[in-house]
């Protein structure tokens, strides 16, 4: 069967058998709980900027889409439909936690304050994500104590015959939790200003 084949025969399954690729679980497990407890404590606030998302035209769990060589194209949204910012915010406060940190109140602790400007992804044989994520660690009157910037865009090899959702399955996950980890964790200006007195 040729690749063209194939390709025009996933474009034509209905609906229904390809309703288990319409979502990606994104998912982090932070590293073990820090034997050292810190003292600062901390709020996480996420705000979702992507444009086709405050318009209306994609939902806020939407991660991207997949598109076959017929030009159909299916929206692929987080599991669960949970939001994009609400999964971020989740798992950066896992992530806190996991390094010894303690959750917080508004006006006494710590703000780590995201913006997501971009998220999305396509793809044809191959995948390519894109992604342009801002955040900022506030003092409790609101001042700005660090801020760190995470833009790139990857490209995501897929099968000449399978396409491209096994391999996006697997690696999206895997990137998305290379961000959290860059957000806060690996981010020397950011831990610095967490744990300043």
């Amino acid at each position: 069967m040729s690749r063209t084949i194939a390709l025009l025969l996933l474009a034509a399954l209905p609906g229904s058998a390809l309703a288990a690729s319409y979502h990606i679980d994104l998912k982090y497990d932070p590293p073990a709980q820090s034997a050292a407890a810190e003292t600062a404590t901390f709020v996480v606030q996420v705000s979702d900027e992507r444009e086709f998302v405050k318009s209306g035209n994609k939902t806020p769990a939407y991660l991207g889409h997949y598109r076959s060589i017929a030009a159909v194209v299916w929206d692929v949204a987080n599991h669960d439909d949970v939001p994009l910012a609400d999964q971020f915010r989740t798992d950066l406060a896992r992530d806190l936690q996991a390094m010894g940190f303690r959750p917080g109140d508004p006006g006494s602790a710590k703000t780590l304050k995201v913006v997501i400007h971009d998220w999305n992804f396509n793809t044809y044989t191959d995948g390519e994500l894109s992604f342009d994520i801002d955040a900022e660690i506030d003092a409790p009157d609101g001042h700005a104590l660090a801020t760190t910037h995470v833009q790139d865009r990857r490209e995501i090899k897929g099968s000449v015959w399978t396409g491209p959702i096994g391999p996006m399955k697997k690696e999206v996950p895997v990137i998305y939790g290379e961000i959290v980890r860059k957000l806060v964790r690996e981010d020397a200006g950011m831990m610095a200003a967490l744990r300043a007195n």
